[in-house]
Formats: C-alpha cells, sequence, structure tokens
C-alpha cells in the first residue's frame, strides 16, 4: 500500500476547505443572482435540492430565458442609469488621475512651498470613506449646512442644490480617491532616472516635450493603474450616491439597491447585479492585460528631481493647487466637528450655543452601535488574518492544480462592490434550510470574504522574503509547526499582518453597501446610525457619529504611522 506524505494530505485538504468556504461565500451567491435573474424567480436551487425537491429544481431550470435581461436592457430607466454609471465613473477615474498626479509632484519636487507637508498628509483622505466625505459635504453645504448659515445673513445666496447631483457625487469621490494615484505616482517619482530628462534638455529638448516623450511615458504603469483603480471603486461606490443623488438622477448601483428593496423586482435588481460585476471583473482584468509585455526601466543611484528647477511658477502652481485639494477633506471634517458641538443654529453665522451631549450620547449614553462596531471589527480582523495568513502560506509553501484558482478566488471578493454582493447573499441565504438573512452572523461573514483579501496580499508580499529553508531548518532540528510559527514566521509577518489589520479595521468601520442590506435590528453599527440620523433630519447626530467615525479611524492610523517611523 502506497503512504500518502503528509504534506500531500494535508495539502488536500486545505484546497478542500477552501474551495468550500468559497463554495458556500462567493459562488453560491454568484449562481443564485444568474438564477434568480434569468428565471425570474426568488429562489435558491441549492436549498431545493438540500429539502430534497429535485422536481422543482429541474423545473426552475428549465424556465432559464433571456427574456428577463432583454427586458431590463429596453427599459430606458435602467439605460439611463447604466449610461449615467460609466461616463459618472469614467469622469471620476480621470479626476482622481489628474488631481492625483499634481499632488504627487507637489510632493515630491523640491522648490514647492509645502512639499514635505503634502506628503505628511497625502494619505489622510484614506481615512475617509466616500460616503463619509459626502455626509461631510451635505452637511457643510447642503440646504441645511453650514455654509448656508454662515452666508445667509450676509445676503450671499449659496447654490446648495449643486451638490444633489452627479456633479456633487463626483467631487467627493475625486476627493476621496486621489490618494489611491497620487501614492502609485509619488513612488514612481521616486525611482525615475533624473539623467533621462537631463539628457533630453540637453539635446535641445523643451521642459515640455521632455515631461511628454520621457517622464509621462514611464509614469504610465502607475496613472494606468490608478485610473482603473478609481474607475472600480467610484463604479461600486454605494454610499455616496445614495446620500447626494435625488430620485430623478439614477446610477445602475442605486436602482439595484431600490429594486431589492421594494421587493418586487428580484430579477431587475440581480441583472443589475450581474451587470456591476461585469463591468468590474472586465476592469480588473483589463488593469492586469494592459500593460502586460511593456517594459518601464530607469534605474538610479540618484533621487528623481524630475522638471527643471528654473521653473518656479510651476512649482508654485503645485503647491497651491495641492492646498486646495488637501483644504476640501479637512474642510468637511472640519465643519462636522463644529455641528457636532452645537446645541442650536438658527439664523446666525455660527451655532447659537456650543454643547458636548451629541458626543456624549453616541459614546456614553447610548454605546451601542459604538460596541457593535467594535466587535465586528475584532472578529472580521481576526478571522480574516487567520484565514488569509493560511491562504497565502499554503499557496506559497505548498503548490499543486488548483491554488491558482483558489487564490482568484479569495482574492476578488477585493473588487466586488458590496451591493452586488449583498443582494446575492440575501438572494442565497433568505430561506430554509440556509436562513441565515438577516443575522450578524451572516454580516460578519460578508465582511470576512470581502477582507481576507487585505491578509492575503499582505501576507504573500512578506513570504516571498523569507526562504522556505528556514521552516525546514526548524523542522530538522525537532521544532513543531507550531513552533515553527511563533519563533521563526510570526516576527516576520508581524509588519504585514499590521498593515492588513489597520486596512480591514478601517474598511469595517467604513462599511455601508453591505451592512445597509445585511445588518438585523439588533446589530447595527456606527456607519448604519450615522445613514439613520442623517436621514431623518437629525443633523448634530449624524455629525457626531461622524466625527467619532472619523476619530476611531484617525487615531489608530496615526499611531500606527508613529511606530513605524
Amino acid at each position: 500500500m502506497a503512504i500518502i506524505p503528509k504534506s500531500l494530505q494535508r495539502g488536500t485538504g486545505l484546497r478542500t476547505v477552501f474551495a468550500l468556504y468559497l463554495f458556500l461565500t462567493l459562488l453560491l451567491p454568484l449562481l443564485t443572482l444568474v438564477v434568480v435573474a434569468f428565471t425570474d424567480e426568488p429562489a435558491n436551487p441549492v436549498n431545493l435540492l438540500l429539502q430534497g425537491r429535485a422536481g422543482e429544481f429541474c423545473s426552475l431550470l428549465q424556465r432559464f430565458s433571456w427574456e428577463p435581461v432583454r427586458e431590463v436592457f429596453a427599459t430606458t430607466r435602467y439605460q439611463q442609469a447604466l449610461t449615467a454609471s460609466l461616463i459618472l465613473s469614467a469622469a471620476v477615474a480621470a479626476g482622481a488621475t489628474l488631481v492625483g498626479t499634481l499632488v504627487a509632484f507637489a510632493a515630491s519636487l523640491s522648490g514647492v512651498p509645502g512639499r514635505h507637508l503634502f506628503a505628511s498628509l497625502l494619505p489622510i483622505p484614506l481615512a475617509i470613506p466616500p460616503f463619509l466625505g459626502a455626509i461631510g459635504l451635505k452637511l457643510l453645504a447642503g440646504r441645511s449646512g453650514m455654509l448656508n448659515h454662515l452666508l445667509s445673513p450676509l445676503g450671499l445666496p449659496w447654490p446648495s442644490e449643486l451638490i444633489y447631483s452627479y456633479g456633487g457625487v463626483a467631487l467627493v469621490q475625486v476627493a476621496s480617491l486621489f490618494p489611491f494615484v497620487a501614492l502609485n505616482v509619488r513612488a514612481a517619482l521616486s525611482e525615475l532616472d533624473p539623467s533621462l530628462e537631463e539628457a533630453g534638455r540637453t539635446l535641445g529638448g523643451a521642459p515640455a516635450w521632455t515631461f511628454a516623450t520621457i517622464t509621462l511615458p514611464l509614469l504610465a504603469p502607475a496613472l494606468g493603474a490608478g485610473f482603473l483603480l478609481t474607475f472600480m471603486l467610484a463604479f461600486g461606490d454605494f454610499g455616496t450616491p445614495l446620500i447626494l443623488l435625488p430620485p430623478s438622477q439614477k446610477l445602475l448601483i442605486l436602482e439595484a439597491y431600490k429594486d431589492l428593496t421594494g421587493g418586487l423586482f428580484w430579477a431587475e435588481a440581480a441583472i443589475q447585479s450581474l451587470i456591476i460585476i461585469f463591468f468590474v471583473g472586465a476592469v480588473l482584468l483589463l488593469e492586469r492585460r494592459l500593460l502586460a509585455g511593456r517594459e518601464y526601466y530607469s534605474l538610479s543611484v540618484r533621487r528623481a528631481t524630475v522638471l527643471p528647477s528654473e521653473i518656479s511658477w510651476f512649482r508654485r502652481g503645485l503647491g497651491f493647487t495641492a492646498a486646495v485639494v488637501f483644504a476640501l477633506p479637512l474642510l468637511l471634517i472640519a465643519s462636522m466637528f463644529l455641528l457636532a458641538l452645537a446645541a442650536s443654529w438658527g439664523a446666525r453665522p455660527f451655532p447659537d450655543a456650543l454643547t458636548t451631549a451629541n458626543l456624549l450620547r453616541v459614546t456614553v449614553a447610548a454605546p451601542g452601535p459604538l460596541l457593535v462596531t467594535a466587535v465586528a471589527a475584532v472578529l472580521t480582523i481576526g478571522c480574516s488574518l487567520l484565514l488569509g495568513t493560511l491562504a497565502a502560506h499554503f499557496f506559497k509553501r505548498l503548490p499543486g492544480r488548483g491554488n491558482t484558482l483558489l487564490e482568484f478566488g479569495l482574492s476578488f471578493p477585493l473588487v466586488l462592490p458590496g451591493i452586488a454582493l449583498g443582494i446575492g447573499l440575501i438572494a442565497a441565504y433568505n430561506a430554509p434550510p440556509l436562513a441565515l438573512h438577516p443575522s450578524a452572523f451572516l454580516l460578519i461573514l460578508s465582511y470576512v470574504l470581502t477582507r481576507t483579501p487585505y491578509a492575503l496580499v499582505a501576507v504573500r508580499a512578506a513570504l516571498e522574503q523569507i526562504p522556505g529553508t528556514l521552516e525546514e531548518a526548524s523542522a530538522a532540528l525537532g521544532g513543531r509547526p507550531i513552533f515553527t510559527w511563533r519563533h521563526v514566521l510570526a516576527p516576520v509577518l508581524l509588519p504585514a499582518l499590521a498593515s492588513a489589520a489597520l486596512f480591514i479595521y478601517f474598511s469595517v468601520t467604513h462599511d455601508i453597501s453591505l451592512t445597509l442590506l445585511l445588518s438585523p435590528p439588533h446589530f447595527v453599527p456606527v456607519s448604519i446610525s450615522l445613514y439613520h440620523e442623517l436621514d431623518s433630519g437629525r443633523n448634530f447626530l449624524a455629525a457626531a457619529y461622524g466625527t467619532l467615525l472619523f476619530i476611531a479611524t484617525a487615531v489608530p492610523y496615526l499611531i500606527y504611522s508613529a511606530k513605524q517611523r
């Protein structure tokens, strides 16, 4: 009888566990969306099989038709929503790429006023998710916002209606997403060889020509990746348009939510979710394939100093532009904090009275949402780090057939829009025997599914720096796997795990799409409480929740940054 090595047995067992996990959390919801979309029946085929209703299962498959899909594409409302979603996302991606590139140059070029300050502030907008920025903009410049209170006594009209539009959504998304481009471009700038531009200018090339023909092509990978990433994030953003757009202005992601919550349009909601997933997946594939096979090498032992120093007006312009860009998110937070401290606000430019009652209410008198957020964050961080670390180590140390597909499946939820996944989970788990909706368990499961990629990517990158011979040496000297993990791997993986935990914490505390769809009445976190207070017109309490959410994000980030230094 052949003896199967333990490593092979362990590899087969882990592949089975990962495959089952992905089937239940990702594949089953997506398959259910397909069934609902093409049959116009809110039925889960797996539930039918588990209940022994094979006849109904076969009958359901026989009802597959393209007619529901054709009806959606022929409906004016959905056509307008899809067109608007694509145009808005492309405009946001273009704006974020332009703004992020300018800010990256402002934070990189010597001679720019405030360069070091801009470099320090660069990650700060990441602590303000788009939906929190939308709430801040509404509290600052909305119909009953701070600017109206300030300008009305002076007889100056404020066009508050402008923020309740696609333009308002685009403004918030660009202000929130430009750091994704800026960080990439700044990193690329630091690697450029300045002698290339110097050679171009020595040969008579004008600064603009040198930049367009030498610097810009070398930045193409960073610019392309930033554009496509911000397009995906804007296309899948649910919270910002939910807060700012009136019913007359449509987006695909909002129409899917309305159809689902209306309870009568399951097929339409499923079809729109699949369309959203299709476009996000296509952009992800394009991001990986667009620059494949091209080389953008520029090696230098000197620090890059692109653009000649004599163009002082250009550098002053960059400094002014960056100052304006950073002023918006800081102004949103400042106005939110002022509203959180307001006891009442009449026709005067500033609050009639200040109080800490709003902040005390959301932290001391009614701490439930805060505790729910903390519990959800701790559970998600623990499960995601465990699953991501186990998967990364497995894929790196036990290569085998199926690993590539499993790794893609574990990574794909990172870019999967929450509203589409949430609709799929509801469709898959809304009836016995898999009746998990609504429940805190299903919400945490969705968090883990969408946050595990953070841990997987971070740990996989850290493992690349650890030779497998270290683990082999530990085993050869009698060290058990737990000893090896604790004394060999853990010290090296700890920085990567800390970074992943911080990103997971940010994304969980800021989540609104999955949370709004899946959270049960007894398990409501801060983000949803904030939305409910704002929707009910209680702006002071909404601002208090927003301030609390920002502080809960900014403080851990500042602590982490200080330790990194």
